[in-house]
């Protein structure tokens, strides 16, 4: 399934072709719901607009396109080839790439534009029946986005449901009265028919090749003069700026390395003109009267967010719970992202190449410096992988730390360190994606463990190695991989800054070091065609996180020889290489001795299965002082 987005897609081949990209431009999407079946978190359903019924009164006609069998007959270019874009109903994406949500319901009629030829395209009702003498009125919501009239739409009458019988232009959006519309607008007019019969409605966009598009939602004929409904709120686009969200937990839950990180919430309303924010239990950022608040978390709370969005024709409220742990609980576990739990992967690719070397980076921000935790493992989202030998190719993951970085406005932010390297895991692509040379759209998600838990504290990244050069054994005419992510783009209201400290970054040899992926491409299509534009991005890297003191083997002696392990604990915990006349007492973390040992009687390991899950400090004392450690006791 093809999706009209142009972001800038990531493509690594023997050379990196630039794409020509207007940055203005905002593509209509068509439906995603196939492939992201498998995404973590599930979307959340919008609110519909209630369509007026067909039995109120003055209604003749109603088309809101929420039916997925389309009750217009749609007709695509003539002569397009098969993938061509044309005419179709879209769904709401849940996404902040520029797409639209519909005016009405879930679902709306989109005339696209095509990159390589003319576009004429044609949507046509079902039959109406009208009476001559009556006055009736045609509307319908529009958007097209080309403010230099491009775009051009005509709302059309005829007598069959031909394009040669679509001869009574209705509304005009074409030539001399184009008007550029970039929110879903209400266009009406009346009109009457010469004689009582039959009638069909058409919808036609004629543009030049790659133009812009226009969309319809909500079409209608009636007696009486339609209005702009009420608003409606369908949901919000959420940015956590510093910090990590929980894909595991019901309510939306922040993982948050100190009280300056911010939660930016961007409200997703139709025909408001007005917002109303009121926040308890986490502070506002800023007082604001637009759909975009940013919101603080000092401590650990439970915050209740509301809004109220408001016009002339009415209001309605909507309230989001959100959890926000400044520091989390030591020994909690969870399974960490940088998408929001409404956010909708796409996919980006990446050829691999004789030539060039290909990593990229994600970062996590949600520990503060001194914070300590560990990664056991993390989920990864392939979309779609092609080689044709690629069984012994080797592919890495690496947990790096971070050192200073420049931003695109020259801002300071973390890159990725290759000096400071936490742990790491070495897979062949069998080992990684199984066996066969393809994994099909919409793909899976693949889980990697470390060897044995990775240690981190502060900011750093999750990096993976695609197939080097000294490994690859396949053809360069199939070799790519496809991951989940999200392209964020720079149309928000929120600065594109923030994205940094987890978007990805991208190293094309050993030479080059680490570059933000958005500044690449920034420099890249400023130098070819004068344009700036940067995109951030982030991949579906889930990492499982524990927090609390580091986990594995703790030395806890200057020399090294002395060690304590495993930690967390399930059963036994290990006290290896103490001195024979050593004790040892386990403390709970008031203080308090809950056992005491000497070295002889924890030669085989101590008992802890009876002890309650929670932090422990295990002190050892020996001729030379006394050493001590903690540990978490599952």
């Amino acid at each position: 399934m093809r999706t009209k987005i142009y972001s800038l897609s990531l493509l690594l081949a023997c050379c990196i072709t630039a794409m020509a990209i207007v940055p203005q431009k905002r593509a209509a999407v068509k439906s995603l719901r196939s492939e992201q079946s498998i995404m973590l978190p599930n979307i959340k359903a919008a609110t519909a607009i209630t369509p007026l019924s067909k039995t109120e009164e003055g209604v003749i006609y109603v088309e809101d396109f929420e039916d997925a069998e389309n009750t217009w007959t749609l007709i695509q270019t003539p002569g397009a080839g098969e993938d061509a874009y044309g005419i179709y109903v879209a769904e709401n994406p849940k996404s902040n790439t520029g797409s639209i949500p519909a005016a009405s319901g879930t679902m709306y009629l989109v005339a696209d534009y095509d990159p390589d030829e003319a576009v004429n395209v044609w949507a046509i009702s079902k039959s109406v029946e009208l009476t001559a003498g009556t006055t009736y009125w045609v509307s319908a919501f529009f958007i097209a986005t080309d403010a230099y009239g491009n775009d051009d739409f005509t709302i059309t009458m005829g007598t069959s449901n031909t394009t040669a019988a679509q001869t009574t232009v209705l509304i005009d959006n074409s030539g001399a009265n184009f008007q550029a519309y970039d929110e879903w607008t209400l266009l009406k007019k009346t009109f009457t028919v010469p004689t009582t019969g039959t009638y069909y409605f058409g919808f036609n966009h004629n543009v030049p090749k790659d133009q812009f598009f226009a969309a319809m939602d909500l079409f209608r004929i009636t007696t009486v003069e339609p209005q702009i409904p009420a608003p409606k709120i369908t949901g919000n686009t959420m940015a956590l700026h510093n910090g990590a969200w929980s894909a595991t937990a019901d309510v939306a839950t922040l993982y948050l390395p100190t009280d300056s990180a911010e939660l930016a919430i961007n409200v997703d309303a139709t025909f408001a003109t007005e917002y109303d924010w009121t926040i308890t239990g986490a502070q506002a950022a800023y007082e604001d009267s637009t759909n975009v608040m940013l919101v603080t978390f000092p401590e650990t709370v439970d915050a209740i967010v509301s809004v109220k969005a408001a016009s002339t024709q009415g209001d309605t409220t909507a309230v989001w719970l959100y959890k926000g742990f400044v520091k989390a609980p030591a020994g909690t576990t969870d399974l960490l992202m940088n998408f929001n739990p409404d956010e909708v992967a796409n996919s980006i690719g990446f050829n691999v190449s004789k030539k060039y070397k290909m990593s990229y980076a994600e970062g996590y921000n949600h520990l503060d410096q001194n914070e300590e935790a560990s990664i056991s493992a993390f989920n990864i989202g392939v979309y779609e992988s092609y080689f044709e030998d690629y069984a012994d190719s080797i592919i890495t993951f690496r947990v790096l730390g971070s050192k200073a970085g420049e931003g695109a406005g020259g801002e300071p932010i973390l890159i990725p360190d290759d000096t400071k390297e936490l742990g790491r895991k070495t897979m062949t692509y069998t080992e990684f994606l199984g066996t066969g040379t393809y994994v099909e759209a919409p793909g899976k998600f693949i889980n990697v463990t470390f060897d044995k838990p990775v240690n981190v504290t502060g900011q750093y990244f999750i990096t993976i190695d695609l197939v080097q050069p000294d490994t690859l054994t396949c053809s360069l005419e199939n070799n790519y991989i496809q991951l989940y992510c999200l392209d964020r783009g720079n149309g928000n209201a929120l600065p594109t800054s923030y994205w940094r400290p987890y978007s990805v970054y991208l190293s094309w040899n050993d030479e080059d070091a680490w570059t933000s992926e958005g500044e690449y491409y920034r420099l890249l299509y400023y130098q070819a065609f004068g344009v700036d534009y940067t995109i951030a991005r982030s991949l579906a890297i889930y990492p499982v996180v524990t927090y609390g003191p580091y986990v594995g083997v703790n030395n806890v002696k200057a020399n090294n020889t002395l060690s304590i392990y495993p930690t967390p604990a399930k059963d036994m915990l290990y006290v290896e290489n103490m001195d024979a006349n050593a004790t040892v007492a386990i403390m709970d973390v008031m203080g308090r001795t809950v056992a005491n040992y000497n070295a002889a009687s924890v030669a085989a390991g101590i008992n802890v299965k009876d002890l309650s899950a929670g932090i422990y400090v295990i002190s050892v004392r020996d001729a030379a002082g006394t050493h001590t450690s903690k540990f978490v006791k599952e």
